[in-house]
């Protein structure tokens, strides 16, 4: 049940409610006596009530837990082996699979880094979405991601913390290709470096992009505050600039 989707969820709302008429219909037959009849009614009205306050939508923190390849669930796993090797044909490093959301909407990664120290990359399965994506983080809090969509556009606003570009229908070697161009365009035009990217980072920085996600929508719970950036080294731009 911990990898249970949204979806799956609402099939057995839809279950209950089903039982729940049914019951209902042998109730007012006179199947049950009125004690029983008014016990399973509420029975039944707490239980909808239940799933439903469970399944909302709300914030929770990343867990950010390693997996083993064979505890991914199998969709999941057939996703993400049959775009590693892409990810390898660009020297990528395997950093591996996390869990960062249990159910009702649970979340699977598999990282990579890059040769440039500047980008991350990943797959993910976000409730039964899967995606392809390479992220930078700069030292002014500013998250860019470069992602394969069905649509091609991008967000870009000054008055927001986080970036888009989308491409649809490009191989990852072309989406990393584009995510450089971008990295250093706006390196060149704010005067502002990105930070390192190491496996031992990528726990905070998840949590840092995931909390971005629900500020800029304005659901982050306010005990949290406005999501800051965890203190990072820059990347050099010489190594940068030097990385083959």
């Amino acid at each position: 049940m911990k990898n249970m989707r949204s979806r799956q969820w609402g099939y057995v709302e839809t279950a209950l409610y089903i039982v729940a008429v049914i019951l209902l219909v042998n109730c007012r037959r006179g199947v049950f006596d009125e004690p029983t009849t008014i016990a399973i009614v509420l029975a039944t009205a707490t239980t909808i009530f239940a799933l439903r306050c469970y399944t909302h939508n709300r914030y929770r923190d990343y867990v950010y837990e390693p997996m083993r390849p064979d505890e991914l669930p199998h969709d999941t796993y057939e996703y993400f082996n049959s775009r590693t090797s892409e990810f390898m044909q660009l020297r990528c490093g395997l950093v591996g699979d996390f869990r960062l959301a249990y159910t009702p909407r649970p979340v699977f990664v598999r990282y990579f880094l890059p040769p440039d120290q500047r980008v991350k990359g990943d797959m993910c399965d976000w409730n039964g979405t899967f995606s392809v994506s390479f992220s930078t983080y700069f030292c002014d809090g500013r998250l860019l991601e470069t992602a394969i969509t069905v649509d091609q556009g991008q967000k870009l606003s000054n008055g927001s913390k986080l970036w888009f570009f989308m491409y649809p229908a490009v191989s990852v070697a072309q989406l990393y290709e584009r995510h450089v161009q971008a990295i250093d365009a706006y390196e060149a035009s704010r005067h502002v470096s990105a930070i390192t990217l190491a496996p031992s980072r990528l726990a905070e920085l998840a949590q840092y992009g995931h909390r971005l996600v629900w500020w800029e929508q304005g659901k982050l719970p306010k005990r949290l505050g406005e999501p800051r950036l965890p203190e990072a080294e820059p990347v050099l731009l010489e190594a940068v600039g030097a990385t083959p």
